[in-house]
C-alpha cells in the first residue's frame, strides 16, 4: 500500500512551559505574536520541507518557517492587567505517515519540539522555565506521536480551506497523555498552512503552577499553539474531471 504523508507543526506544546510565569518580566504583546514576528532570535534548526517517496511512504516535512508558542494568562503584583506570557521556537522536526486509504502510521508519525531553544521577552522567565518548569537539561525534547487526523479531506485537497484535528500522544518530561489539536489549514496545489491549537492544565502533566511573591495569580490553562507550513507532492492531489 501507498503512504501518504503529512506534517505539521505542533506542541509545543509545547509547551507547558507553563511556568510563565517565572521572574517579574513583561510578557509579550498579543499583537506581535499575531504579526507572527518571533521573540526569539536563534537560527532555526528544523529540517527544510521536502516531500520525499521512500518505497510506498511519501514523507512531507515541517517548514521552517512552522512556529511553536505557548501562552499562559499571568497576574503580576506590579501590573493592573493579566497579560498572556508567551514563549516561541522554531526548532521543529517530524513528520506524519498516511496509507493509502488515508489512515495514520504512528510509528511514522512523530512530532519533535527543541523545548531548550524557547524565548519569550523575559530572560528570568526563560531560565525559570529550562530549570525548573520543563528541566531541559534532562530533557530537552518534548514529544508528540501522531495516531489519528479526524476530519481531514482524503486525498488531499487542492485548494480550499479545511478543519480538523490531529489526536496522539503528548510526551513533557517523563509525563505521556493523549491530547486533540485542532487545526484550521489552507490549502494549495503542494502545500498546506494553518494554525493548530491545543490546551490542557498544569496538573495534567504533573507540573507545579508558579508561586512567587510577585505573582498574583497564574491561570492553571496551558495553550499551545502551532503556526505551520507543509508541502506534499502533486501526485497526491485528487484527479479533476475534463
Amino acid at each position: 500500500m501507498k503512504r501518504f504523508t503529512l506534517v505539521f507543526p505542533i506542541v509545543s506544546l509545547i509547551l507547558n512551559l507553563s511556568l510563565f510565569g517565572c521572574g517579574g518580566a513583561e510578557t509579550i504583546p498579543t499583537s506581535t505574536l499575531e504579526s507572527n514576528q518571533a521573540v526569539s532570535q536563534q537560527p532555526s534548526t528544523a529540517t527544510p520541507a521536502v516531500a520525499t517517496i521512500k518505497g510506498d511512504d511519501v514523507v512531507i516535512r515541517f517548514s521552517p518557517e512552522t512556529e511553536a508558542r505557548y501562552r499562559v494568562q499571568e497576574q503580576l503584583a506590579r501590573l493592573n492587567l493579566p497579560n498572556d506570557a508567551v514563549g516561541v521556537t522554531n526548532a521543529i522536526e517530524g513528520m506524519i505517515t498516511f496509507n493509502a486509504e488515508g489512515k495514520v502510521a504512528p510509528e511514522d508519525s512523530k512530532i519533535t519540539i527543541d523545548v531548550s531553544t524557547l524565548k519569550s521577552d523575559s530572560d528570568r522567565r526563560d531560565d525559570f522555565i529550562q530549570k525548573d518548569g520543563l528541566q531541559t537539561k534532562q530533557f530537552p525534547m518534548i514529544d508528540f506521536v501522531i495516531k489519528e487526523t479526524p476530519g481531514l479531506t482524503w486525498p488531499l485537497p487542492d485548494s480550499g480551506d479545511g478543519l480538523f484535528k490531529l489526536v496522539g500522544d503528548l510526551t513533557i518530561r517523563d509525563v505521556t497523555k493523549e491530547i486533540t489539536w485542532s487545526v484550521s489549514g489552507t490549502f494549495t496545489a503542494d502545500r498546506v498552512q494553518g494554525l493548530a491549537e491545543t490546551s490542557f492544565t498544569f496538573s495534567d502533566f504533573e507540573m507545579n503552577k508558579p508561586s512567587k511573591r510577585f505573582i498574583l495569580s497564574v491561570d492553571d490553562l496551558i495553550r499551545l499553539e502551532l503556526a505551520f507550513v507543509a508541502t506534499y507532492p502533486q501526485r497526491l492531489l485528487p484527479r479533476r474531471e475534463n
